[in-house]
């Protein structure tokens, strides 16, 4: 199954106009190897090429050899070129419009111009059904605030379009259909499979200080149609700059337990090996069959038969904690606060 792609593309076609202009003066202009405009009273020299067809692009090459206080400009039919203060090459995209044929130079003072090549830019089709496997996913990007003066989040631009309504939020996909936010499963977009819920912040408290952290608290209620429920994230993932857990399976009462409304957990210890590998992979040919698609745990990173002895504590500036629950049993989660217990480093 493949999607069909329709690009359009310019690809320069070789053509043997590269003589010089050699005719169709109408100005003071020496017509030789070079062609030169020698006076300061603006005029054109132009050659008709009858193999160029109008309608057609062409890139124009040049060279203007010397120069004197003017200004040169290359016309193709009645398209003007960009007007040029300086000897140099100079390269042009320009559309034969008008009825004749031509290539013209104009100069309002002394200058040389001692080449030129065209060549014609023939657009191709190319409607060639492909793979939805090799299509890549850039969705994402930065939100900026500029009242703050910095990036805030990322965001997706997925859906298209997002409606205000005064009771309700509509999406616009890209098939302009219009979908009612949140009106079904927690985790269900544009009526589509249910997607993982995920949450992920930084602990960045006392930020110039190296800290050891013991503790995450999760503050939050959870409820199934409004009623309470006792349900945790199925899974989180806790790394520094040079640490990572590694996905931790959550296990209420085992590793993460419950008090009044506080979710705690502290069962997390360093898995990376010494490898060069990175702790996240983010190539697309690595994540297009996971979700997120932003970053998956490397498992050429972390050791889960790593000796006890050599997991260390979380000890960094900083420490990320990502949370995240499939939506299998559609739990709405309510979070107030998510804050860890950390100590000063004594190394």
């Amino acid at each position: 199954m493949g999607v069909p792609l329709v690009a359009f593309e310019n690809t320069p076609v070789s053509s043997p106009i590269i003589p010089l202009v050699n005719g169709g003066s109408n100005g003071s202009w020496s017509l030789g190897s070079t062609i030169t405009h020698n006076n300061n009273i603006g005029s054109m020299v132009y050659k008709t090429i009858g193999a160029l067809v109008i309608g057609n692009t062409y890139r124009v090459t040049y060279t203007i050899s010397s120069y004197t206080s003017c200004h040169v400009q290359v016309f193709l039919g009645d398209t003007a070129g960009t007007v040029r203060t300086a000897a140099g090459t100079y390269v042009e995209t320009l559309v034969l419009t008008g009825s004749n044929k031509r290539i013209s130079f104009y100069a309002s003072g002394t200058a040389s111009i001692n080449s030129y090549t065209i060549e014609e830019l023939v657009t191709t089709i190319n409607d060639t059904p492909i793979p939805v496997t090799s299509l890549v996913n850039n969705s994402w990007t930065l939100s900026f605030n500029p009242i703050l003066n910095q990036w805030i989040s990322f965001h997706s631009y997925i859906p298209n379009n997002y409606v205000i309504h005064p009771t309700k939020l509509l999406a616009k996909r890209n098939d302009s259909q219009l979908y009612l936010n949140n009106s079904g499963n927690y985790g269900e977009f544009f009526n589509s499979e249910v997607k993982p819920f995920i949450i992920e912040t930084v602990m960045n408290e006392y930020k110039m200080d190296t800290k050891v952290f013991d503790n995450v608290s999760v503050i939050m209620d959870t409820s199934n149609d409004d009623v309470f429920s006792n349900t945790f994230f199925d899974e989180g993932i806790v790394y520094t700059e040079n640490q990572c857990s590694g996905t931790i399976t959550f296990t209420i009462g085992s590793n993460v337990t419950r008090k009044e409304k506080n979710w705690n957990f502290n069962n997390f210890l360093d898995l990376t090996n010494n490898t060069s590998n990175t702790i996240f992979v983010s190539d697309w040919t690595d994540t297009a069959s996971s979700y997120p698609i932003d970053k998956v745990v490397n498992v050429n990173k972390i050791d889960t038969n790593k000796p006890w002895f050599q997991r260390g504590r979380m000890r960094d500036k900083y420490m990320a904690v990502r949370l995240i629950d499939a939506n299998s049993s559609n739990t709405k989660f309510t979070i107030k606060f998510i804050c860890s217990t950390f100590r000063a480093s004594q190394r």
